[in-house]
């Protein structure tokens, strides 16, 4: 049984972690289309392309380490005999839910 609760704990640390980079990825893409809107409005090509590819980097990177986080969240909860699409579904909701502010 103790392995069962270290399992949920380290779960829900990474669902944690996958909503906490989920929000990373979907402020700063939405943050380097209207920086590089802004800067174009402005007449400054190049710091609109710099500023959107210095955003574009850190969101891809962000999603470099969301991956084998959701890896073992499906992992896990195949081992344990859940099915996962509730955790999914939050992860997605989550997403959502930052979109708008």
């Amino acid at each position: 049984m103790i392995f069962l609760r270290e399992d949920c704990w380290f779960m829900g640390r990474t669902m944690v972690e996958v909503i906490t980079l989920t929000a990373i990825i979907h402020l700063v893409d939405t943050l380097s289309y209207s920086v590089r809107l802004n800067s174009v409005k402005s007449g400054q090509v190049a710091l609109s392309l710099s500023l959107f590819n210095i955003f574009a980097l850190v969101s891809r990177t962000a999603n470099t380490f969301q991956a084998p986080l959701i890896g073992s969240i499906i992992g896990i909860s195949i081992a344990q005999g859940i099915n996962p699409i509730m955790d999914m579904r939050i992860v997605i909701f989550a997403c959502q839910r930052l979109r708008f502010f």
